[in-house]
């Protein structure tokens, strides 16, 4: 009976090691992306708006540029949303998803608004 338990677990084993090795190359599945959000311009103080790393939304008010913040997900949708907070200037949002640029938007003028979205996987 032992013999026979000890030659089913090799079984097992070696069927565990050959099915994974038919298996493609799933390093980055399931882990965790940077995603980083970037705010600049010349307004010099804005409001910003963006989605968190569980899905939830968070802002900052009277931020002074440039401003950036790192969060991690898996996946789901990213936003960034900057509003200038003076009468004259520019600002200008970007999101960052490993290091790679993954969207950038840029308003002129008086309490302009730029803002930026797509969805990470």
């Amino acid at each position: 009976m032992q013999r026979i338990k000890f030659i089913f677990s090799l079984l097992v084993f070696a069927f565990v090691i050959f099915a994974c090795s038919l298996c493609k190359d799933t390093s980055k599945v399931g882990k965790d992306k940077e995603v980083k959000y970037e705010v600049s311009g010349t307004s010099g103080f804005v409001d910003i708006t963006v989605s968190n790393g569980s899905g939830g939304t968070e802002q900052f008010n009277k931020v002074q540029t440039p401003w950036s913040k790192i969060y991690y997900m898996k996946k789901g949708h990213v936003y960034v949303s900057a509003q200038n907070q003076r009468s004259t200037g520019s600002v200008v949002v970007k999101i960052f998803v490993d290091g790679k640029l993954l969207k950038e938007s840029k308003s002129e003028g008086e309490y302009c608004i730029a803002s930026a979205s797509d969805m990470v996987y």
